[in-house]
């Protein structure tokens, strides 16, 4: 994707008391890069609150996975006149991991967002699940998110 700013962000709980002011500097940082693809992890929301992202994030188009019962979550939203035609999903079952593909006048591009939790049982089912998901070829693919790595 030429030319198209991206951002990843962790959160961590969009409706959390602290997440006003994380908000505020999401939509900064959104104005001021000309930003168009947002990449979020634990957004720790249930199905019914999906909705709840274009009000905070007005202009994006928002497709999320927040399978995991309101923990973790992740999401992408995409500016709404990037979005031509169908968007088809991959999502996992623990909420950990959501990818489409975006295709632009120019270029096919695949995008994910993933969160790997401390959890080790779910991180490896996680990575797993990630290694494992076929990735579409003759495509630019941009993975973002929050891996929780630490050097050894």
């Amino acid at each position: 994707v030429r030319n198209i700013s991206i951002i990843s962000f962790n959160i961590n709980g969009i409706l959390s008391p602290s997440t006003h002011n994380k908000i505020k500097t999401i939509n900064h940082i959104i104005k001021h890069m000309h930003t168009k693809i947002i990449l979020l992890q634990e957004i720790k929301i249930n199905d019914s609150q999906e909705n709840l992202l274009p009000t905070f994030f007005p202009n994006f188009q928002w497709f999320c996975n927040t399978a995991f019962r309101g923990k973790w979550g992740v999401a992408i939203g995409i500016k709404k006149f990037l979005c031509n035609g169908p968007i088809s999903l991959t999502k996992n079952p623990w909420g950990t991991y959501i990818g489409t593909n975006l295709q632009t006048p120019n270029e096919n591009t695949y995008i994910a967002s993933i969160y790997l939790p401390h959890d080790p049982e779910i991180r490896k089912f996680t990575m797993d699940f990630l290694l494992q998901t076929p990735l579409p070829h003759n495509h630019t693919v941009i993975i973002g998110g929050d891996f929780n790595l630490t050097p050894d």
